[in-house]
């Protein structure tokens, strides 16, 4: 009963764990002389059905300027078209000896943008353009900071 009583007692004695010292990083994170840069990035998709391969890289080119143009009104002091990704394949609804010649194109836009607080807006103004876009802010030191 007394072994029972001092495990009890030791186990209730406040001892100082992992989780109340501060950790490196967090400190880094949250010193004065140290701030976070922040990026901000701009995905969406698109995509259509076309009837040749000529009129989907068309369609292409058209949707970039587009929303390159809508992403300019957004008053970013930068953004910046960071990607461009697009496939165009045989659109045949998975009957292989189907040949209308139709293609189908899909594709995704990346935009950098500062600075990062611009990103909501750009994020509202483009959904109120019938765009689904998806906005990534990640904040980070460059590790210079002493």
């Amino acid at each position: 009963m007394k072994t029972l009583l001092a495990i009890a007692i030791t186990l209730l004695l406040p001892f100082p764990s992992i989780a109340d010292q501060p950790s490196t990083r967090a400190e880094s994170l949250t010193n004065s002389n140290c701030p976070l840069n922040e990026t901000a990035m701009i995905n969406l998709n698109f995509s259509s059905v076309e009837k040749s391969v000529d009129t989907a890289v068309s369609y292409v080119d058209k949707k970039i300027a587009e929303v390159k143009a809508i992403v300019n009104k957004g008053k970013a002091d930068k953004a910046t078209l960071s990607g461009v990704n697009y496939n165009i394949n045989p659109f045949n609804n998975g009957d292989p000896s189907s040949s209308d010649g139709a293609w189908q194109v899909s594709g995704n836009l990346s935009f950098n943008i500062t600075p990062a607080s611009k990103g909501k807006d750009i994020l509202v103004l483009l959904s109120s353009h019938k765009y689904q876009p998806n906005l990534s802010v990640s904040s980070y030191q460059n590790g210079n900071c002493q």
